[in-house]
């Protein structure tokens, strides 16, 4: 037999896994003294004097013989009576408790603090940190909740007091470890609400300046500052305000061009010509506020529209402090295959500094969010690769501080009549021009040494800068061969070519890329052609490692070859790109020189180099463990998959790598990798549910079940369709959510997933509930605990707890206090602080329900609270909006609920979520001047 007490919250005790019935406070408080001194002798007297303190009563000796005897009956319940007790007995003329270690969890909280405290002298400060989480982890709320008399109090005070230290020597730990967003998630709450601890506060704001909310830190520093003025005459300490004077040197330290975020590509070298253009966007530029701000460059493919827009945003980028940004919305990119309008926000948001985890997931929310953060700024924003006019305009700024700039090869004339853009058309280069740049790249002693040669050069790239500047290059690396036998090898590969094309790609460019192509070493050729293949954006080395099949260090020698060729370029840290049209020609040849074979095992090791870093990220994301899933194909002796030590790295490799996921997935789709098609999605459920992507979640859950259903495998079919349930009903669309549930329960395929049953009558319940309909919820839930699955339904805290919250709203208060509490327990005993959040909100839904307001807006408190903490930005919502519709009912707290509403409607609206409405209807219907109201 096991037993656990828990005094960390409110008191319980387990007896083999299962809570029993303790009683009343005064009974509680008994257990909570034995356990709290155990294995000491307590004697009746001090029991007495410490549980009822000076309010003891004439009959408090024989109540606690009778209270200690319910207590061995509760826990001890399969003794008979001829047995003695093995846990609570008589000795020494007292009480003693006897439980082996590790059974209170107040003294294992203690142990496991120490533990993290010595790791931390120790200099081991990964074990420190995993030892002090373990710790407080422990806490589940107020310890000795509901607990009375002076022994409860003192314990409560001193467990708090000895919690904030461990959070403070937790948060020191993770700033060595650089992990200051953690401690910004895990303090703001603490550090509120105990403003005067000068400790917390520091480590609170040096957390926040590594993060760059200096704002933040300033006025949290102002906070600490005014409540020890105002309550002890006193200034904060020295380490504070050396922390204030550091974030105040920082931002003094360089002046504002210098710290402006930059997300433009690199400014090409020798960089000539265009002083034209330059010139009209300049002075386009210059003009007064509420003129036009949107310049349109547009040309053919390779004509240096992209170079020409770098070049303006370096010589003017004193006039945009707020920073220079870039997205890449890939309009003649080989495929087709725009990315949509909520994906290029969200990339510029990203830019701009928005938190990941606060990006909306509806594309209108996204543009109005980057509108909103870019209101009042001074920023240029670049829109590179246009197909059309649709595509630009949902991502203007529409601020008269910010300049656009926007190329395409078409030439956007709908720009020029309804935003006024000027349109600037980027022509090829004139001869000169293109022999200057040739000159600077493989010096201008050359160029005059073979006059004629060069111009000659030149007009085999059709004076464009793309195939010049390949041509270059590799001039510049024969530095010892003349140009005329660089012209003679393009004069033969031209006779050598077939024109492919009628349309904008020119022949010289095909000349120049076949030319190029010839010229590469054998193992980078393979490479080009290999990322030729590769359908994402954005190549990394170890990704074109594993495709390629190769050690990391082989796959960035080729890659800085064909950087150094031109044929590749970087556009951020770590993460290349082809141009369009180099990648269209990679293409073509990854399809003519790659063997079947061959193309079929590289595509094998990138999609399969994708699912084990997925899985990898699960293993850290999913909100909780996640059941053994079908076998997965073995990686490749030869791939190496991604490795993540924290759940912060593995949210970032996700996030940086989701264009590339995205494409991936429908690459092993329509090239018969259907298990990698429907694994890689269920493996990011977890990172889609962090960072609020479900359009995405959406999107790739559809294509997983349409690959279940072409492997005729109605197990995964059965899953796949039950986790876009989920993804719908964090969305609210409760419709959607019931019309495939019920369709999925009366289908054949669930008899092969007969467990699926009871978590789809749950997520059936959560939609009922969301369409105010209890009574139907309740029902469905009821089926799921007497049905065949009643069991496995019955360990499932979610269904328990929405039933409870249905039993609330049917007014059976009782019926739903006993299954939120036996759901809280399991979330308790399982980790679940996001679930822990979901109880907590529904039990505070029961509160009032029954009457209690004030004890229902500590609960939604604390709901929102832990669902802040773990990053469930709807379950946040939820709890403000409950919290501002219970402050409406209390006096005085009208102005709370408007603010809580408005945070609620703000978490909604980015979330993409149909609750917005509800809750901006309720807000236009309240004034914000003081209603009448009366005491709840």
């Amino acid at each position: 037999m096991t037993v656990e007490i828990k005094l960390l919250g409110p008191v319980a005790a387990l007896v083999d896994g299962s809570p029993i019935s303790l009683g009343g406070p005064i009974r509680q408080a008994v257990l909570a003294v034995l356990a709290m001194r155990a294995p000491e002798v307590v004697q009746p007297d001090e029991l007495i004097s410490l549980v009822w303190g000076d309010a003891a009563p004439s009959s408090a000796a024989g109540n606690m013989q009778t209270y200690v005897s319910s207590l061995r009956r509760a826990l001890e319940p399969n003794r008979s009576q001829d047995q003695p007790p093995g846990l609570l007995m008589r000795a020494g003329g007292g009480y003693q408790l006897r439980l082996p270690p590790g059974t209170v969890d107040i003294q294992e909280f203690s142990r496991l603090a120490d533990e993290g405290f010595q790791a931390a002298a120790d200099g081991r400060l990964d074990d420190a940190a995993a030892s002090l989480h373990a710790a407080l982890s422990k806490w589940r709320g107020e310890p000795l909740s509901g607990v009375h008399g002076p022994f409860a109090q003192a314990q409560r005070n001193s467990c708090i007091e000895h919690r904030l230290n461990v959070l403070e020597s937790w948060a020191r730990v993770l700033l060595e470890l650089g992990r200051p967003a953690e401690v910004v998630a895990a303090l703001r709450e603490p550090a509120a609400t105990n403003p005067m601890r000068e400790r917390l506060a520091a480590y609170f704001i040096q957390a926040l300046h590594q993060c760059c909310l200096d704002d933040e830190a300033r006025a949290h520093y102002e906070l600490v500052e005014r409540e020890l003025g105002e309550r002890f005459g006193v200034t904060p300490a020295a380490e504070l305000s050396s922390l204030l004077a550091d974030i105040t040197d920082d931002q003094n330290a360089a002046p504002a061009s210098d710290r402006a975020p930059t997300h433009l590509p690199p400014d090409v070298r020798s960089f000539t010509g265009r002083q034209a253009e330059l010139a009209r966007m300049q002075g386009f530029a210059r003009a007064p506020a509420g003129s036009p701000r949107l310049i349109v460059l547009h040309g053919a493919g390779g004509s240096g529209k992209t170079a020409l827009a770098v070049r303006f945003g370096m010589e003017v980028a004193d006039r945009f402090p707020d920073g220079r940004f870039y997205v890449d919305l890939r309009g003649f990119a080989p495929g087709g295959e725009l990315p949509s309008t909520g994906a290029a926000a969200g990339a510029l948001l990203r830019a701009v500094g928005a938190q990941a985890d606060r990006i909306p997931a509806h594309d209108g929310a996204r543009v109005a969010y980057l509108r909103t953060l870019l209101a009042g700024k001074r920023a240029l924003i670049m829109l590179d690769n246009a197909r059309d006019a649709e595509q630009v305009r949902p991502l203007l700024p529409g601020t008269d501080g910010c300049l656009t700039i926007v190329t395409s090869r078409r030439r956007l004339r709908e720009l020029a009549v309804s935003e006024g853009a000027l349109r600037l058309p980027v022509d090829v280069l004139a001869e000169s021009e293109a022999v200057a740049l040739l000159g600077g790249i493989i010096g201008h002693r050359r160029i005059a040494a073979e006059p004629a040669v060069a111009v000659e050069l030149v007009r085999h790239c059709g004076s464009m800068p793309l195939p010049l500047r390949i041509v270059a290059e590799r001039a510049a690396l024969r530095s010892r061969r003349e140009l005329a036998e660089l012209v003679a090898e393009l004069t033969e590969a031209q006779r050598r070519l077939d024109v492919l094309s009628a349309g904008e790609d020119s022949t010289s460019l095909r000349v120049v890329f076949s030319w190029s192509y010839a010229a590469l070493a054998p193992e980078n050729a393979r490479m080009f052609r290999l990322l030729g293949g590769f359908p994402g954006p954005d190549i990394s080395v170890p990704m074109a490692a594993a495709m390629a099949g190769c050690a990391d260090r082989d796959a960035e020698r080729a890659i800085r070859a064909l950087q150094e060729a031109h044929l590749l370029e970087e556009r951020t840290a770590g993460y290349y790109r082809l141009h369009d049209l180099l990648r269209a020609y990679a293409r073509e040849r990854f399809e003519l020189d790659e063997p079947e074979e061959a193309k079929k095992t590289a595509l094998r090791r990138l999609v399969g180099w994708y699912l084990y870093g997925a899985q990898a990220a699960d293993i850290l994301l999913a909100p909780q463990p996640r059941a053994p899933g079908p076998p997965m194909e073995p990686l490749s002796e030869a791939v190496t998959p991604p490795e993540f030590t924290h759940q912060r790295m593995a949210a970032e490799w996700c996030e940086a790598e989701l264009p590339n996921l995205l494409a991936v997935i429908e690459l092993a789709a329509s090239a018969g990798f259907r298990r990698h098609a429907w694994l890689i999605p269920n493996f990011l459920i977890g990172f889609f549910i962090r960072r609020c992507h479900f359009p995405e979640w959406i999107h790739t859950m559809t294509i997983a079940i349409e690959q279940c259903r072409a492997l005729g495998d109605p197990n995964a079919e059965v899953r796949c369709r039950y986790n876009r349930l989920i993804a719908y009903n964090q969305v609210s669309q409760f419709d959607r959510t019931l019309a495939e549930a019920f369709e999925l329960l009366a289908s054949d395929e669930i008899n092969t997933e007969p467990g699926v049953r009871p978590y789809l009558r749950n997520a059936i319940g959560n939609a009922l509930l969301g369409t105010d309909r209890p009574a139907e919820a309740a029902e469905q839930l009821e089926k799921a605990l007497t049905g065949e699955q009643g069991e496995g339904a019955a360990r499932l805290p979610g269904l328990l707890a929405c039933l409870g919250e249905a039993y609330t709203a049917l007014g059976r208060l009782t019926e739903a206090r006993e299954r939120h509490e036996q759901a809280l327990e399991m979330r308790n005993e399982q980790n679940d602080l996001a679930g822990q959040s979901s109880s907590l909100r529904g039990i505070g839904q029961l509160e009032l329900r029954a009457g209690d307001s004030r004890s229902a807006v500590n609960h939604f408190i604390e709901a929102r609270r832990l669902a802040r903490t773990v990053g469930v930005h709807r379950e946040e919502a939820l709890s403000l909006r409950a919290l501002g519709e219970t402050y409406l009912r209390l006096p005085g707290r009208h102005a709370e609920a408007i603010d809580a509403l408005s945070a609620a409607l703000d978490i909604f609206d980015h979330l993409g979520d149909a609750t917005a409405e509800d809750v901006r209807a309720k807000l236009r219907g309240l004034s914000t001047t003081e209603p009448d109201t009366k005491p709840a």
